[in-house]
Order: C-alpha cells, then sequence, then structure tokens
C-alpha cells in the first residue's frame, strides 16, 4: 500500500487562558511515514494525533480524536465524534456526535443521529437510523406532569338559518390523544348544539332569554373519527351563527380526563363587556391539571375581540358576522399546580357595552405520557 503520508487536521484550540494561540503541532507517527510533519498553522493551536504503520490517511474534523491501528484506509470524523478502531477495516465515517467500537473484519461503519454501535467481527454494514432492521434506537419512558396542549382548529358559519358546522381535528392528532370540542351559536329561539356519536357532552346546552347557546364535548382518538367532526344544531330553523374550536391534547388522564366543568351566563341587563369564565375545583390526585375557559360572546353590530387574563395562554379567539351581528368565541387556559379551588377568570373584551355570554370552564386531568 502506498503511504500518502497526510495528516489534516483542523482542532480548535483546546487550550485555555488568553494570549495568542500556540503556533506548533504535535505529532507521533511509526514506521512508513518518514520524517514527522511540522503543523505550524497559527489559527488552529496544538494538535496531537497518534498513527501506527501503514495507515493511508488520518483526516480530523472539529475537536475530534482517533486512535487507529494498522491496515486503516480512512478515518473521517466528523462534529466532536471519537472512535476506537482495530485492523483490516476500510471505511468509518462518523458524524452529530456519534461514537462508534467496531471489531475486526467490516467493510463499512455508517453512524449518525447522536447513535451508538457497537457491531462484531465480519459484519458487512450497519446503518444506525430509526427504522433499520439490524440496528434501532429507541428511547423509552414517562413523563408525569400537566397534559400538553397541542395543537387547535378553528371554524365558523353564517347566515339566515345555519343548521350545522364541519369542524376540522388536528391533523397532528393520534391514536390516544384527548380532543376537546368548544361549540357555540346565536340563536332565536331554542336552538342550540346538540349532541355528537362519539363524543361526550359536557356543560349546559342553552339559557332561556340568552341568544348564545353553549355545548361541549370530548373524546380520545381511536382512528375512526376522520378529518372532520360535524356539529348539528337542534332546534327548528337552525341558527344565526356558528362558531367552534377543536383542541388536540396529549397525556391526560387514561379514564376520566375531563375532570370538573362548570358553566355560567352573562345576559345583556348585567351590564358586563368583560364576562368571567367561573371558577372549578379540582380535588384530589389532580394537580397540574390544564383549565380551559371558553366565552361564547354576541358581539352585536361590532366587530370585537378579547385579552386572556394573566398567566393565561390565549388559544382562540374567533368571530363571525351575518352581515348584521357577530358573534364570537374567546378560549384561554393554563396549568393549575395545585388542587383547589381556581377562582374565576376575566375574558377582557373590547365590546363597551355588556352583551349576552355563555362561559365554560373545564379541568382536563393530568396522566402518564409514554415516549417510544
Amino acid at each position: 500500500m502506498a503511504t500518502r503520508r497526510r495528516i489534516r487536521s483542523t482542532f480548535v484550540q483546546s487550550g485555555g487562558g488568553g494570549g495568542a494561540p500556540p503556533t506548533t503541532g504535535n505529532l507521533a507517527v511509526g514506521p512508513h511515514y518518514g520524517n514527522p510533519l511540522d503543523h505550524t498553522d497559527p489559527d488552529k493551536g496544538e494538535h496531537q494525533v497518534n498513527v501506527t504503520p501503514e495507515m493511508d490517511v488520518v483526516e480530523l474534523v472539529n475537536e475530534s480524536s482517533v486512535l487507529v491501528a494498522p491496515v486503516m484506509d480512512s478515518v473521517e470524523l466528523v462534529n466532536d465524534s471519537s472512535v476506537l478502531v482495530a485492523p483490516a477495516m476500510d471505511t468509518v465515517d462518523l458524524a452529530n456526535d456519534s461514537s462508534v467500537l467496531v471489531a475486526l473484519t467490516q467493510s463499512a461503519e455508517v453512524v449518525f443521529n447522536d447513535l451508538s454501535v457497537q457491531v462484531a467481527p465480519e459484519m458487512d454494514a450497519v446503518a444506525a437510523t430509526y427504522n433499520a432492521l439490524s440496528v434501532r434506537s429507541e428511547i423509552t419512558g414517562s413523563v408525569l406532569g400537566p397534559p400538553f396542549w397541542q395543537a387547535s382548529e378553528n371554524a365558523t358559519v353564517a347566515g339566515a338559518s345555519v343548521t350545522s358546522l364541519a369542524v376540522p381535528i388536528p391533523a397532528s392528532a393520534v391514536v390516544g390523544d384527548l380532543l376537546l370540542l368548544f361549540a357555540g351559536c346565536k340563536r332565536t329561539a331554542a336552538q342550540g348544539p346538540d349532541i355528537i356519536t362519539g363524543w361526550t357532552s359536557f356543560g349546559q346546552l342553552a339559557t332561556p332569554g340568552n341568544t348564545i347557546a353553549v355545548l361541549s364535548y370530548w373524546r380520545v382518538v381511536d382512528g375512526t373519527e376522520g378529518p372532520t367532526v360535524t356539529v348539528p344544531i337542534a332546534g327548528v330553523g337552525g341558527a344565526t351563527h356558528i362558531v367552534a374550536s377543536c383542541h388536540r391534547i396529549n397525556a391526560q388522564h387514561a379514564t376520566t380526563p375531563v375532570h370538573v366543568s362548570a358553566t355560567a351566563t352573562v345576559n345583556t341587563a348585567d351590564l358586563d363587556p368583560d364576562p368571567d369564565s367561573p371558577s372549578v375545583t379540582t380535588s384530589g390526585g389532580t394537580p397540574n391539571a390544564r383549565v380551559f375557559a371558553v366565552l361564547v360572546h354576541d358581539h352585536a353590530a361590532s366587530s370585537q375581540s378579547h385579552t386572556p387574563a394573566a398567566g393565561h395562554v390565549e388559544r382562540t379567539d374567533i368571530q363571525v358576522s351575518d352581515g348584521v351581528t357577530f358573534c364570537g368565541m374567546h378560549v384561554q387556559e393554563r396549568v393549575f399546580a395545585a388542587t383547589g379551588a381556581t377562582g374565576a377568570v376575566n375574558h377582557d373584551c373590547t365590546e363597551g357595552v355588556g352583551t349576552d355570554g355563555r362561559m365554560t370552564r373545564v379541568a382536563i386531568a393530568p396522566g402518564t405520557l409514554t415516549i417510544t
């Protein structure tokens, strides 16, 4: 084998302190290399490489180190990797902080994405990927804490007599996730959101004398829910406005994700433009509940928006108009680390006068999230 006697090293200086970096390299080479090579690159600092006989090339990049034995063609190290190799290996490629221990008579080794592989003699190749049959990297663990809010989808419709609304389900939802659906409508009589097959409903449907009706739903994703869920409107004549918001959550309690809920009503006569969602009280083993506050609001003849309360995250602020009046929905949430009463929470609206509204508060109980 012809010896090219080339060592390319781009180590970053490892020494501390100020001042100019060292300007000499330190190379120890074995037989077949001839004279040591002097390295005097002032920008690279001090380097040290140990090589043994009959090695063609050693390439070191980005603070890597290598110990190699005879009869190796090349070793390439990238991004803080290290390798120990034995004789008669053709190539080792390392990337992204990986490490590998390989034995004799191996043809090729490819390691990437922070994986570590140990291989035995006379193996042709190992490709360490997430789905490879030869080597699979797997992390298994559990997380116990508050449920995680992941995504939401909103939908609105308005007209003279609207009888339903199709609401998208977050496309990222997977089996085992919790779906929370909040639906509200503006009505003229006894109309309101109706039950949905396959979903569990909670919260009041409507309040006499109030133009706003609300119903909330939940279900656990099992793969049969489809890409949308249709909110039907019960009652004669349909509604004039429908608003809805579907939220994806995971790490919820496995059997009773909806721990507690409550509803409240505000009327125009109350002269309250900034309604409060009611307090709920968590108990038992439900610290770290994620608590949602929902307002469906009659915005009369003008467009309005809402601001979340301190410590809360706004997830939805939507509205729809039939050309005459508006109806909006505001959703905010936060985690309560301790059990007990959450206290009421305010929905700060730009509306300057009191209008009809319906509020819902719901606490989602925590569970265990398993990561594989």
